[in-house]
Parts: C-alpha cells; structure tokens; sequence
C-alpha cells in the first residue's frame, strides 16, 4: 500500500451503560484498554494520523494519549450521532489521504489483517467499504439497511 491512510477512532460516546465513572474506551481488557486494542490494531499499517473523536469525558482521553506520537484529538460537541463524529474528525485531518479508516474505539479486536484487507478492498473500489456481521441474535446493534 502506497496510499497515505488516515485513522478516526470514534470514541465521543457517554457509555452510559457501562455506570463508570471511567470513559468506556478506557476499560481494561487483557490488560490493555479497548482504546489501545483498537489502535494497536491499525499501527502496523502506518497511518499518517489518527485523530481520535472525544466528547464527554474527553480529559480522560487525552490524559491516556498524552505524549503518544501521531495521535491528536477532535471534539464532537454537541454529541449528533456518528456521522457528525466523522465531520468533526474531518475537520482536524492534516493530510489527504487515499483512505481514511474509521474505527469504533469501542471494538477492541479488529485485527490488523481485517483493517489492511479494508483499506485495500477501498483503494481497489475507489470507494467506502463497510465491516459489518450477521448476529444470530442483534439485539441493539446497529443494522445495515
């Protein structure tokens, strides 16, 4: 991949159902926080930046980010939902990249091998590509339409 790659990792939401007083990327799994999974899973692609999208309990956020190279954040305020997320990151991306990546802060086990194949599969089709999967019962996840 010769395309410069940009990563948003979406991580404005309140997480209100995690009832912590701490930012629901910042709980630890495997003795690592899911925001650390997620980008340790897009390190090895080199993105040219990642702008992580923070809005409630941001101070949390940029205090566990702090001094890490490559990382800046973006603020989401008021909170509209995820593509606003995705506007406010816009607005702080410093390159133009042939592809943005843009992750939930979230979903801690995207390997990097999934977001490689996503970000070739987007330069292949000049166009977005979506990771999405059939939940034999969905619940509350969001639906593809």
């Amino acid at each position: 991949m010769n395309e410069p790659i940009a990563c948003v990792v979406l991580a404005a939401g309140k997480g209100t159902r995690m009832k912590s007083q701490i930012h629901k990327v910042l709980h630890k799994v495997g003795g690592r926080s899911l925001l650390d999974h997620v980008l340790a899973g897009v390190e090895p692609l080199n993105p040219e930046q990642t702008i992580i999208v923070v809005g409630s309990g941001r101070e949390q956020i940029e205090g566990a980010i702090k001094g890490r190279q490559g990382l800046k954040t973006a603020l989401q305020e008021p909170q509209n939902g995820t593509g606003h997320a995705v506007q406010c990151a816009q607005a702080a991306l410093d390159i133009s990249a042939g592809v943005t990546l843009i992750l939930y802060g979230d979903v801690p086990f995207v390997p990097t091998d999934t977001n490689r194949a996503l970000v070739e599969k987007a330069l292949e089709s000049a166009g977005p590509v979506v990771l999405g999967f059939e939940a034999h019962d969905p619940g509350s996840y969001g639906r593809f339409v």
